[in-house]
């Protein structure tokens, strides 16, 4: 099934339809760019002197005669992304000789995870769907705190980002083409 990517409902996609999605959302986001040349593969498969590595969104493209090579991972998950899945990506990264990389998911990010991909460069976006709550643990103490991020029945990106001792939620509207920043603790 093709699902609209600025529409879809990704609560009622399976893993790799969510991949698909993040796929076709990405080619939509990246062609409204003027690059010399791109390429966005699904489910790719990469030989390399430390092994086979599958990648759910492989992303190449080219600005100013400069090559970039961009490795998305989708996570699917009702419970939050640990460290763990962002190590994975790191270490795919290194092995490919990757220029970014990006952690898509459905669930929010654990603390570690943000840290990690904070040091590490790594862009972790959750996909949220309608009025549903965003929850963050504080990196600086262990409460729990619950922000409502968005309000609506479409679909949108958010970016977590940890900087210094606040993290920070960037919300992503496609429909109006504008960026929200909220101070998340």
């Amino acid at each position: 099934m093709v699902y609209n990517p600025f529409t879809a409902d990704t609560t009622k996609m399976s893993s790799e339809e969510f991949e698909i999605y993040i796929k076709n959302l990405m080619d939509k986001l990246i062609s409204n760019y003027n690059l010399d040349y791109y390429s966005i593969e699904h489910d790719k498969k990469i030989d390399t002197y430390d092994g086979t590595y599958q990648i759910d969104v492989f992303m190449r493209y080219e600005m100013m005669g400069i090559k970039y090579l961009t490795l998305i991972e989708c996570k699917k998950y009702t419970h939050p992304v640990p460290r763990e899945k962002v190590e994975i990506l790191h270490n795919r990264i290194k092995s490919l000789g990757a220029h970014k990389g990006i952690l898509f998911s459905t669930a929010r990010f654990q603390s570690g995870a943000l840290l990690y991909a904070e040091t590490h460069n790594i862009a972790l976006i959750q996909i949220v769907d309608g009025q549903l709550l965003y929850e963050t643990r504080s990196l600086s103490s262990n409460s729990p705190s619950f922000t409502q991020c968005i309000k609506t029945n479409k679909y949108k990106s958010l970016i977590i980002k940890k900087k210094n001792d606040s993290t920070y939620c960037s919300v992503f509207e496609p429909e109006n083409d504008k960026q929200l920043l909220f101070k998340i603790n």
